[in-house]
């Protein structure tokens, strides 16, 4: 029995009887028709959603990315200060905060000559861990804590 749309696209039922031409064997009524779709289980949402979560996390596999989030955890900046705080040219400070923006991680809004990118609302939450708070980020499929930033940064020494 196969499963197919009628012309008001209402599901019909096929069934092959015996054919009394002698040139149709049986093997060929088992078999649909080109036009007629075989009828399946259609499979059940995963909760996970593997390819938003893969989506996610490939966007933050990179720690420039990463440094881009924890920068935007403290307030709106646009891409010149973005590049400045990477010390990168501002073409590759921009193609960051796209991936992060095509995540689905920050959002941009223009005003005048600048956009000034934020991270979306729930993207990040306060967490209290061992007697202290630190802000964590919450993609759906996981949840990654940030470590508090070192307020004494390294200096190297020429």
């Amino acid at each position: 029995m196969f499963r197919t749309r009628g012309p008001r696209g209402r599901p019909l039922q096929i069934s092959c009887l015996r054919s009394e031409n002698p040139n149709r064997m049986r093997s060929q009524c088992d078999e649909p028709p080109h036009d007629v779709e075989e009828s399946r289980t259609v499979p059940k949402a995963d909760p996970l959603q593997p390819e938003r979560c893969a989506k996610l996390l490939a966007s933050l596999a990179t720690p420039e990315r990463l440094r881009v989030v924890r920068f935007l955890a403290e307030g709106s900046h646009n891409v010149t200060e973005v590049a400045a705080m990477l010390d990168v040219p501002k073409a590759n400070a921009s193609h960051h905060l796209k991936v992060l923006a095509d995540a689905g991680l920050i959002e941009g809004l223009k005003k005048g000559r600048f956009v000034w990118f934020t991270l979306r609302p729930g993207v990040l939450e306060r967490v209290s861990q061992s007697n202290e708070t630190v802000n964590s980020l919450n993609l759906g499929c996981c949840q990654f804590v940030m470590p508090p930033e070192k307020s004494a940064r390294r200096t190297t020494r020429a």
